[in-house]
């Protein structure tokens, strides 16, 4: 409130009765109060939007996804089975298809080397791109777009350099439409791979999750 709404305020005040009085400052004290709660609520949205906000590096977002049943039946499948865990989206209604799968520990470890060479790069847009890459190659594992289809074993890139030459030689002739929709389908991907990952230690998560 303004000095001169004060003031105003003020006057008015002084030509009341008491009963009018009141009335003004229960009015303002709600005033007052809806307005404290719209603040605390504008800077709750702030900070979850923040929360939100994915990872400059990496591009992860804690807005983590929820796993479905379905989700969780297959991962604890492929845990317990020691196999390797896949997701295949739908895009465009079933016309493109997009298999992505986690690697082994031996392929986990080649990309974290190759992850720790990257983190001397001070551009964190250059170093998302090239983990983009890395990861594409290394996690996704097959694609179909209407009558085309590709499938891939991973890879056994040693070097960002035979990442990134697997890279152009699988996706260097990829749409630029179709390249981000793979680059977006990875993200939600490792957003749910964390997930069921932090899941896991929650006994609620694998009760029920159906026989392995």
């Amino acid at each position: 409130m303004t000095q001169a709404v004060k003031k105003e305020v003020v006057k008015l005040g002084e030509s009341m009765t008491e009963e009018q009085r009141k009335e003004l400052n229960e009015t303002l004290e709600a005033v007052k109060e809806a307005q404290g709660k719209e603040d605390t609520q504008e800077e709750k949205e702030d900070e979850e939007d923040k929360e939100k906000e994915p990872c400059p590096n990496c591009g992860y977002s804690e807005d983590r996804q929820v796993p479905t049943k379905e989700d969780t039946e297959e991962y604890m499948r492929a845990i317990l089975g020691d196999r390797r865990f896949t997701k295949t989206y739908d895009v465009m209604r079933g016309r493109i298809k997009i298999e992505f799968t986690t690697v082994d520990t031996s392929a986990s470890e080649r990309m974290n080397k190759i992850i720790s060479e990257l983190a001397t790069l001070e551009d964190p847009a250059l170093f998302r791109s090239h983990l983009i890459k890395l990861q594409m190659v290394y996690m996704l594992k097959s694609y179909k777009i209407g009558d085309k289809a590709a499938s891939f074993d991973g890879s056994d890139a040693k070097t960002l350099q035979e990442a990134e030459a697997q890279f152009t030689d699988r996706f260097g002739d990829l749409d630029e439409g179709l390249a981000g929709m793979f680059t977006t389908t990875l993200g939600s991907f490792m957003a749910l791979k964390k997930a069921l990952i932090d899941a896991c230690f929650d006994e609620t998560f694998y009760k029920g999750a159906g026989p392995f």
